[in-house]
């Protein structure tokens, strides 16, 4: 049988090693001209061209399936994406051109970046348009399709998260700020 020459891989958060995160200068691609700088991962033996990884075992902290955000602590405190974290604030700071401005201190990048974790907790948002194409996986099923009911808080389960890239927003004011965007693609109860 013929391969169709694509696999999806997903790097396990606790081997994920910053020095081989690759941040490329922001594209606006889309038609309002959101610029955004891919996130990939380039080992000598492999590359991955959109940074993918797998969590440990999470802690459900609260789930609000309005605005579809899911919270998660984890023992480890999640010291590998804040390490990802400070890669990408450096990376913005030593490349202002990509901001469209003069020099700018890491704690100027800092303060208008919107943290992937916050006091040892990871938020996550899952796209409304999208909930019904992640996969969830427990021990004896596995169904698409994320509901109302779906996380309770205690709850333990690792995700497949995807990050789509660094957004460099502007604010009602017109000030510059940076997100980093991520698709959740898998959850595992």
């Amino acid at each position: 049988m013929e391969s169709p020459g694509y696999t999806e891989a997903f790097i396990p958060l606790d081997r994920l090693n910053v020095k081989y995160i690759h941040i490329d200068p922001p594209l606006s691609i889309y038609p309002i001209r959101v610029p955004v700088s891919n996130i990939s991962y380039k080992h000598e033996l492999f590359t991955i061209p959109k940074l993918s990884i797998f969590t440990k075992i999470v802690n459900v902290v609260s789930w609000d399936p309005e605005k579809y955000r899911l919270e998660l602590s984890s023992s480890d405190d999640f010291s590998k994406l804040q390490d990802l974290q400070e890669v990408i604030i450096k990376n913005i700071s030593e490349h202002p051109e990509w901001s469209s401005c003069g020099k700018l201190t890491i704690d100027e990048v800092r303060g208008r970046f919107q943290p992937i974790i916050f006091k040892n907790m990871l938020s996550l948002y899952i796209n409304s348009n999208n909930s019904d194409k992640i996969n969830i996986y427990s021990v004896n099923s596995s169904k698409k399709g994320v509901t109302d009911n779906l996380f309770y808080q205690g709850q333990q389960l690792r995700v497949a998260l995807r990050f789509q890239g660094i957004f460099f927003l502007k604010n009602s004011q017109g000030k510059l700020f940076y997100r980093v965007q991520h698709q959740i693609i898998s959850i595992y109860e």
